[in-house]
């Protein structure tokens, strides 16, 4: 076995400032600054997709026809279907490709080649018969940790799909960059969450060692990857250097694969996707400094800034240059928050953006797919069932964004947080997030089960930025954005505090109206979708969705039945051997698909056979 290198050492105080500032310099004069947060989605994605192809339509208008003011794309980061996302706005960032504007009719019946790697990702490459294809189970599970060499069961579904996505991204990727985009950041910085399996040890350091207690020691497990990804067509002067904790996407063959994996492990829902090997520089992890800031003796402020307190001797089993490998699964299992990530990106460690409408500069843009209309909170009760079913809410909620987080968001008063959600009308009743998606059962896999929902989500998502650029990403016109901008562009844009267009004219005090930060040119239209009713029948969920996924169900448990896997007791052995558990487990998941799609009409409710009356 060769030797571990010797780990590095650690940054100072004064190289961490250098990377690290406490407080980020105001923007240009004319220039909004703007970081994308990507929520987790699984098919939801398609809704993501769906606003970011609008949004780049948009921004490539804006610049290219008006630009009276300028918008900078500095950072963009995801969890889940979210990271997918984020690594293909860095990849299209420098490339001219079609936008979708063909009908929602010719989409879902015959959906013609478009070259749209937001639309032939999350629409055109996934559907559910490659989840539910058997043809992974026959092969050795890559451990890739010194594990049981002989297992066969990847996980429950199967991810050769996201495995074709992933090789898909990346041959894209290595194509000669077309476009040069003046809004996007020349070395763009993606971030991506996952849940680090293996973790990260720390040791607190201030407490005394006593006999064989060295200290007291915890793992780290929400973990995240930083990339610097180019994004000009000619390289800039001046172009910033990479930080010591990114991946440089300089070489295509090897950034854009080492971002794609990173992506696909953030989106590796656990038990239903397969994890992911993952390696990265043990450096990486010095340069996630903490700022403090303690009391002087004169009573000020003093700021601070220290490296973590990583255990580096407990990172044992490093390859020879230095990589730490670990397993990843899905980040949005836990609290990754990618919205403080972009924070700190665009205001520094303990800088803050300006909030109020008359001076905000730069503001962090959430599209979340996945959230969720406020319900009545249910008591619980004190059994042992009461409590384990309540518990698979608790954890899925608590490893969504932070409260806080979310109160900025949703404040009327807070100019540099915007957050963009599904919504739409279905039979005259207003639907958001959740409920205004299609593809949202069946554990948001339930796109991938009918081209019309992924088609329709896509235009939503599409629709809904357009109505939000209009009319909520705004500020108000005596912002120091809009000096540029003629009384005639004021005019065209105008709008009050709640999105309405009004009539203004030179006598109108701008304090007393709003403008937008990305204003939607005339031809950059997207249409609203019909919502898909009752695209799926009975028959068509038997035939695409039951029938193949209990010959999955079954698949799996014959061969976890064949791996015998340590650490689980007989008895999860002989429950899995159980006469009809596969009839039971699919017909709990389809049944429960059916209601919902019933219940959204996305189905007909069956009807008693009259042969049966």
């Amino acid at each position: 076995m060769p030797p571990e290198t010797p780990l590095p050492p650690r940054p100072d105080k004064n190289t961490l400032e250098a990377f690290f500032p406490y407080a980020t310099n105001p923007p240009p004069a004319g220039t909004f600054e703007m970081g994308l947060v990507l929520g987790g989605t699984v098919s939801a994605g398609a809704y993501t997709a769906g606003a970011l192809d609008f949004l780049f339509q948009a921004l490539d208008a804006w610049h290219e026809r008006a630009g009276n003011h300028k918008v900078k794309l500095k950072v963009a980061a995801g969890s889940s279907g979210g990271a997918v996302c984020a690594a293909l706005v860095s990849v299209l960032s420098n490339r001219d490709f079609n936008h979708v504007t063909a009908p929602q009719s010719v989409l879902v019946a015959s959906p013609p080649p478009i070259n749209n790697q937001f639309w032939n990702i999350w629409v055109d490459a996934f559907s559910f018969d490659q989840l539910v294809d058997t043809s992974d189970l026959n092969a050795l599970v890559d451990e890739g940790a010194g594990n049981r060499p002989d297992q066969r069961t990847p996980s429950a579904l199967n991810c050769q799909m996201i495995d074709r996505a992933v090789q898909s991204i990346i041959q894209y990727a290595g194509q000669a960059p077309s476009k040069q985009r003046a809004w996007v950041e020349p070395l763009l910085r993606v971030g991506i969450t996952v849940a680090n399996l293996r973790g990260i040890p720390f040791k607190v350091e201030a407490i005394p060692g006593i006999g064989q207690f060295d200290g007291a020691n915890f793992v780290q497990h929400d973990d995240y990857a930083w990339f610097a990804a180019p994004t000009w067509v000619t390289k800039p002067q001046g172009l910033r250097a990479p930080r010591p904790d990114e991946f440089w996407v300089a070489d295509p063959a090897i950034g854009y694969t080492t971002m794609a994996q990173w992506a696909a492990a953030s989106g590796a829902m656990p038990v239903g996707f397969k994890a992911r090997l993952l390696h990265r520089p043990v450096e990486h992890y010095y340069y996630r400094p903490r700022a403090r800031a303690t009391m002087n003796a004169a009573g000020s402020f003093d700021k601070r800034i220290d490296p973590p307190s990583l255990d580096m001797g407990a990172l044992g089993g490093m390859a020879e240059n230095g990589q730490y490998l670990f397993s990843a699964v899905d980040g949005g299992t836990l609290n990754n928050d990618p919205v403080s990530l972009v924070h700190d990106e665009l205001a520094g460690l303990i800088g803050l953006n300006p909030r109020d409408p008359q001076e905000a500069n730069r503001a962090i843009f959430m599209i979340d797919p996945l959230v969720d209309m406020p319900t009545a909170l249910k008591k619980v009760g004190l059994s042992m069932l009461s409590v384990t079913k309540s518990m698979v809410d608790v954890f899925v909620g608590s490893a969504r964004y932070l409260t806080a987080d979310k109160e900025l968001f949703a404040s009327d008063d807070v100019f540099s947080r915007f957050q963009l959600v599904p919504n739409r009308k279905v039979d005259g009743e207003a639907k958001i997030g959740e409920d205004a998606l299609a593809g949202t059962a069946l554990m948001a896999l339930g796109g991938w089960c009918a081209p019309a929902f992924r088609v329709h989500d896509f235009l939503l998502g599409r629709a809904n930025m357009q109505a939000y650029l209009s009319s909520t990403f705004v500020l108000r016109a005596d912002n120091a954005l809009f000096n540029g901008w003629t009384p005639q562009l004021r005019q065209i844009y105008a709008v009050d505090k709640g999105g309405n267009k009004i009539q203004v004219d030179g006598a109108t005090p701008p304090q007393n109206y709003y403008l937008p930060v990305i204003p939607v040119m005339p031809g950059a239209t997207a249409v609203a979708p019909d919502w898909p009713l009752n695209a799926l029948d009975q028959a068509a969920v038997d035939r695409t969705v039951r029938n193949p996924l209990k010959k999955r169900v079954e698949a799996v448990l014959d061969r976890l039945r064949e791996d015998n896997a340590e650490g689980f007791g007989p008895w999860v052995l002989q429950l899995i051997a159980l006469p009809g558990i596969a009839d039971t487990i699919t017909n709990a998941l389809v049944d429960g698909f059916v209601g919902d799609l019933q219940q959204k009409r996305l189905m007909p409710k069956s009807t008693p056979d009259a042969a049966a009356l």
